[in-house]
C-alpha cells in the first residue's frame, strides 16, 4: 500500500497507520474497531501528502476515515436516543454500566419489574436458583442452613451467580419487608449472555465483586462469633 515504510523521516507515520489497522483488526467491539479503523485513515492520509506527496492514496484514506466517522457518529446518535426511567436508570448502573445503552435497554426490557411481598422466600437453598432478581426498593435477609448470614438492600443483585451459571442456589433468601424488584428467568438469562458477547463481561465483573463483598462479610461474621 505504501511505498517507503521506513522509520526515518516521515515513515513511521506509515509504520503507525499499519499498526492501528492490525490493532482494529484484534480489537472486538465494533465500535472500538471503526474507531481504530478511522484513526488508522487519517494518520495514512497525513502519510500519503506529508511522506509520499500521493493524493488519490490520500483520498482514499480519508474516504476510508470518513466511511468509519459517520458509523461511529451514528452510533453515538443511537445511544443518546436510548432512554430510562428513574428505576431502570438505577438498575443499568447497577450493573450494565460498562455495557451500550442500547444493550442496556435491550436486556433490562427481557425482564419485569414486580413487587415482592415480606416473607416472600426469593430462592431456596440447594435448589436451582429460578430467576435474577435486582432490589430496587427494599431489603431481603440471607440465611444458610437456617442461619441467618446477610442482607441484601436496594441496589443489590440476588441469585446472579447461580442464575448465571445454573448451580444449586448456597443460601436461602427471603424478603423482610415489601419491596420492588426487576428480575429475569435464569434460563432465559442464560440465553441471553450467550448471544450478547457485549453483556456477559460486565455482569461477570459485577458478579465477582459482589461474591467479593459477601464473602469478606460472611468472614467478618464468622470471625466476630
Amino acid at each position: 500500500m505504501f511505498t517507503d515504510l521506513s522509520f526515518t523521516g516521515g515513515g513511521w507515520l506509515g509504520q503507525l497507520s499499519l499498526l492501528l489497522l492490525l490493532a482494529a483488526m484484534l480489537v472486538k467491539p465494533a465500535l472500538k474497531m471503526r474507531m481504530l479503523v478511522m484513526l488508522s485513515g487519517l494518520v495514512g492520509a497525513v502519510f500519503a501528502v506529508s511522506w509520499l506527496n500521493d493524493y488519490i492514496l490520500a483520498a482514499w484514506q480519508l474516504a476510508l476515515a470518513l466511511v468509519c466517522g459517520v458509523m461511529v457518529l451514528v452510533y453515538f446518535l443511537q445511544q443518546s436516543k436510548v432512554s430510562f426511567t428513574g428505576e431502570e436508570e438505577s438498575l443499568r448502573a447497577a450493573f450494565l454500566g460498562n455495557v451500550p445503552r442500547s444493550s442496556a435497554r435491550h436486556l433490562i426490557d427481557q425482564g419485569n419489574w414486580i413487587d415482592g411481598r415480606k416473607g416472600e422466600v426469593l430462592i431456596h437453598e440447594n435448589e436451582a436458583t429460578t430467576h435474577l432478581f435486582y432490589i430496587e426498593n427494599g431489603s431481603a435477609n440471607v440465611a444458610f442452613d437456617g442461619k441467618p448470614v446477610g442482607t441484601c438492600g436496594s441496589g443489590d443483585l440476588v441469585g446472579d451467580a447461580t442464575a448465571l451459571s445454573g448451580e444449586p442456589a448456597s443460601g436461602t433468601v427471603t424478603l423482610n419487608e415489601d419491596s420492588r424488584m426487576w428480575c429475569i428467568a435464569a434460563p432465559e438469562l442464560r440465553a441471553y449472555v450467550k448471544l450478547h458477547d457485549d453483556v456477559r463481561p460486565a455482569i461477570e465483573r459485577h458478579i465477582n465483586a459482589a461474591l467479593q463483598q459477601k464473602l469478606q462479610a460472611v468472614n467478618e461474621k464468622v470471625a466476630g462469633t
